[in-house]
């Protein structure tokens, strides 16, 4: 889970979608200003929870984000095939579920 505040206010929605490389999970909230989503993409040897610190930094509670754990990351598949990692596949994922 990710640890987003002290206090929290919003409800944190756990989801995961099929791609070719096997689930990908990805946290999602929806904010006061519902106009603006906030799509986090961690780096190289990350996953979700660097999020917690750019969440606090910026006071990020008004707005609506998504944080996804990419292939081969935290709560997501981790499949042996060294193609499924590339950045094109993994921002092919992504674009493939929400367009």
């Amino acid at each position: 889970m990710i640890f987003v505040s002290e206090k929290i206010l919003f409800d944190i929605l756990t989801k995961k979608f099929q791609t070719k490389a096997g689930k990908l999970v990805y946290h999602k909230s929806t904010g006061i200003n519902k106009d603006i989503v906030i799509l986090f993409i961690h780096g190289l040897f990350g996953n979700k929870n660097w999020f917690n610190y750019y969440y606090k930094e910026y006071s990020l509670d008004d707005y609506s984000w998504i944080v996804p754990d990419l292939i081969g990351y935290g709560e997501s598949e981790k499949p042996d095939k060294l193609d499924f990692y590339t950045m094109g596949n993994q921002s092919q994922y992504l674009y493939d579920h929400y367009y």
